[in-house]
């Protein structure tokens, strides 16, 4: 009751005064009232601030995973097509399927020589029997991936151990079809473990602060790159059963599950059940993979600091900066839509040259290719023995190349042209709507010329070189995978035929004859 009498006592001497000093009370009272609405704009935008920070955390790491996916995406593709490319040689330049053995291991040591990233190569007939790049010969037939691809499917196994040198790998497998369609072998390379963990690497992984894993349709965690020292997350685990245990914002468990079963992407908040840390987590499908999907996490405060200077906004306000609030919110609303910009762009380029990535490529020429009429040209540009520059001279020297080549593709081909990076040495352009078939073949020359005389002051002994298989729509085919095909199919045979030159499907004869026949 005295505390009550006090207040009120107060009270009305306060409305006594400022009924008194008229206008010195009314600005008093619009401070009053002035302080309170900025207290409450800044905790206002205190709770806003958090959710955006929340929000904008959760975009850049979504738009990280997807980068991610797009990395893995591009490259087991990559791998893909030049084995499917060699299974479809190997099918119509042997006896059922199968070249003699000297011939099969001199086929699979050049392409382990010349291209991808492959530790080694395997072929194996129908009865599980396999010749290596390495020489040696085994049997394959009670392996999971054999049994799979013999059913005529491309697959890339789960980590398992070679029988050849102990060595911890996953298997990328093609089939390699007869005359009528059957499957009569199978082309399979080996990738480390190393090489996939190299494209999951991030920033994060670097600052010990987040990790990405590859796991299959269960959860199982397949492989992993990061260092997870301080975490209870562990290599042969599954990462959602794991998780069951933990805190889970934004999402839960069987909406995770749900999603990857539905090949959905999505993102969470979960809590290290270990040490109590919060991380930030997305998870996406790696579409040329099924049944695999990426999921990265990442610790909350590492992914918090960039957009630390939010707060700094609240300290202003503090101060009575209302207007300057406002600017600033603003401004914050601008960098944040500018930051979303700057993801997708990110996501659809390569980072080194600037170009289209190998997913861009693909929508973008499927698009034209259905809306506009006319003669196209698709090109697929392969560097000459690029391994070997990196070798010799160093990355550095192979990222001149790569900027120097992207400035020889912008000056010969058109702003209306589509030129994108697929793959660590090999290049994509779609000339869209020429007047005629040379004008694109001429050009593909030209460039194969333009490749040649690049020379490097810093390395004057280097010597670069190219070679280009082209395929021409609607002549050879209509979409972007027939288009893809027939022009790896032509590269190839480029390569094969000395490399330094320029192929078009048209004037592989001998292939289309073979391949007519072989449908026929």
């Amino acid at each position: 009751m005295i505390r009550t009498a006090n207040y009120q006592s107060g009270s009305e001497s306060m409305m006594q005064w400022l009924k008194r000093d008229g206008i010195q009370g009314r600005m008093l009272m619009a401070m009053v009232l002035f302080l309170i609405y900025v207290f409450t704009l800044w905790g206002f935008l205190f709770v806003s601030s958090q959710r955006n920070v929340q929000q904008q955390v959760t975009t850049s790491v979504r738009g990280l995973v997807q980068e991610r996916c797009s990395a893995v995406e591009n490259f087991i593709d990559g791998q893909f097509n030049m084995l499917q490319a060699v299974a479809d040689y190997i099918a119509w330049d042997s006896v059922d399927g199968w070249l003699d053995e000297a011939s099969m291991k001199e086929l699979l040591q050049l392409m382990v020589k010349n291209g991808g990233s492959f530790m080694r190569l395997m072929a194996a007939d129908r009865n599980g029997t396999a010749v290596y790049s390495d020489g040696s010969t085994g049997n394959v037939a009670d392996r999971d991936y054999f049994q799979e691809c013999m059913e005529g499917n491309q697959v890339i196994s789960d980590p398992l151990t070679s029988r050849v040198d102990g060595t911890e790998s996953m298997i990328l497998a093609v089939p390699v079809l007869g005359d009528n369609g059957e499957t009569i072998a199978l082309l399979g390379g080996s990738l480390s473990i190393e090489t996939i963990n190299e494209m999951l690497y991030t920033k994060a992984a670097e600052e010990n602060a987040g990790y990405t894993l590859l796991v299959d349709e269960s959860g199982q965690v397949l492989t992993l790159s990061g260092n997870i020292g301080q975490s209870s997350l562990e290599f042969d685990v599954n990462i959602l059963e794991e998780m069951a245990d933990s805190k889970i914002l934004d999402n839960s468990i069987e909406e995770i599950r749900a999603d990857m079963e539905a090949g959905q992407s999505g993102a969470f908040r979960v809590q290290d059940v270990k040490n109590e840390q919060w991380y930030y987590g997305a998870y996406s499908t790696v579409e040329s993979i099924q049944t695999r999907y990426l999921i990265y996490l990442v610790k909350e405060e590492a992914a918090s600091k960039p957009y630390a200077y939010i707060q700094n906004v609240q300290v202003a306000l503090l101060g009575g900066m209302v207007p300057a609030a406002f600017a600033l919110l603003v401004y914050c609303l601008w960098v944040m839509a500018g930051q979303n910009r700057r993801l997708v762009l990110k996501a659809q380029q390569d980072s080194l040259t600037g170009l289209l990535n190998h997913a861009s490529m693909r929508r973008g020429i499927s698009a034209l290719l259905k809306k506009e009429a006319g003669i196209h040209v698709l090109m697929i540009l392969d560097l000459d023995h690029f391994k070997q520059i990196n070798d010799t001279y160093g990355h550095q020297a192979g990222d001149r190349v790569l900027e120097l080549v992207t400035g020889r593709l912008r000056g010969i081909f058109r702003s209306t042209d589509l030129i994108g990076r697929i793959g660590g040495d090999e290049f994509m352009i779609f000339m869209r709507s020429i007047g005629e078939e040379e004008m694109g073949l001429e050009r593909a020359k030209r460039l194969c010329q333009a490749v040649h005389e690049i020379k490097l002051e810093a390395w004057p002994d280097l010597k670069v070189g190219c070679s280009i298989g082209v395929a021409l729509a609607p002549a050879d085919g209509d979409t972007y995978d027939k288009l893809y095909h027939l022009a790896d199919v032509a590269l190839y045979e480029a390569k094969r035929a000395g490399r330094h030159r320029v192929v078009a499907y048209r004037d592989m004869k001998e292939y289309q004859e073979k391949e007519t026949g072989a449908v026929n």
